[in-house]
């Protein structure tokens, strides 16, 4: 018969745990208990403990800060394995070492699909491509003369800002006693980013080619969206050992939130006049067109019917 201590901190998280092979045990700031807490308000000998059958009695010794079960003060009770009980301010789990535990669940397929995202060559390699799109993208939206060292620049600091997320994921990991797992974390992100590149490659392809703004626009937002939720769904399950149901309402709720504060006020105010409309400057090389090219003075007289509709309109009004 054994009985297990585990030290929580304020999150309850176990930051050590104590096994005493032994039926009756003491717990106090003295150092001959057979746990010694390091703990200014713990008396020198503050608790007793004894092991029946499953459960754990504990008994206060007359102590200056008493013992408290669940924040609720007591002389002694009998202890569950959920039970927090606090001495002073050290907050602790007390249990028999025979207890049930959880049954040990199935290891997903998924995880091991995704071991490769761990090599530091795929993520450098992953690195290296998503540089490449950024700085074809500058240089795609420049009309002026382009320095390879502007770009060069521009792309290192949105890499490094963007790494915030994996390293953010990691270091939540970390501090819930999980593997960080910081190399998967960024191959992740470099793959959603590249997905973004090419929505980005695409929309431009379909804009120049069809001019169904608003079509497009609405489909490369939901694509996004997708990207969006993946990326969460799957940081969280690289990070966290949680429950699918637990993992789809985090990331639905995140994805709906993007959603709702920088997609739909776009679509609710886009019948509003904008003195600063904003263009797409993208240069695309003419074997991109899937029809032929005509002149500026054909484009301009092939639009006089807009003009003539917007005077209309300005007559309306």
């Amino acid at each position: 018969m054994a009985i297990v201590v585990e030290i929580l901190a304020r999150n309850n998280h176990v930051v050590q745990r104590y096994f005493v092979d032994k039926q009756q045990i003491s717990i106090g700031r003295a150092y001959d208990n057979d746990i010694h807490v390091d703990d200014p308000y713990v008396c020198a000998h503050h608790v007793d403990l004894e092991e029946q059958e499953q459960h754990i009695k504990i008994q206060d010794n007359q102590s200056v800060n008493g013992l408290k079960i669940n924040n609720k003060a007591n002389e002694s009770g009998v202890l569950s394995h959920a039970d927090v009980v606090t001495l002073g301010r050290t907050r602790m789990r007390i249990f028999s070492a025979t207890r049930d535990i959880a049954q040990t669940k199935t290891l997903s397929q998924l995880e091991e699909k995704l071991e490769w995202l761990s090599s530091t060559k795929v993520c450098i390699g992953l690195l290296c491509l998503l540089a490449l799109s950024m700085g074809l993208t500058q240089y795609l939206h420049t009309f002026t003369e382009v320095k390879v060292s502007q770009i060069l620049e521009s792309v290192t600091k949105v890499i490094l800002f963007i790494c915030l997320w994996p390293l953010s994921f990691s270091f939540i990991s970390k501090l819930n006693k999980k593997d960080g797992r910081v190399t998967s974390q960024l191959s992740l992100l470099f793959i959603v980013m590249l997905g973004y590149e090419a929505i980005g490659y695409l929309e431009t392809f379909l804009l120049v080619n069809t001019g169904a703004i608003m079509s497009v626009d609405i489909a490369s937002k939901g694509i996004e969206l997708v990207l969006f939720f993946l990326l969460l769904w799957f940081s969280l399950f690289i990070g966290f050992h949680q429950a699918n149901a637990k993992r789809n309402k985090i990331a639905g709720l995140f994805t709906l939130l993007a959603f709702v504060a920088l997609i739909l006020p776009k679509y609710l105010n886009i019948n509003e006049f904008n003195p600063r409309p904003a263009y797409n400057s993208t240069v695309l090389p003419p074997v991109l067109m899937l029809g032929d090219t005509i002149s500026a003075e054909e484009f301009v007289a092939q639009a006089e019917h807009v003009f003539a509709d917007a005077k209309q309109a300005a007559a309306k009004d």
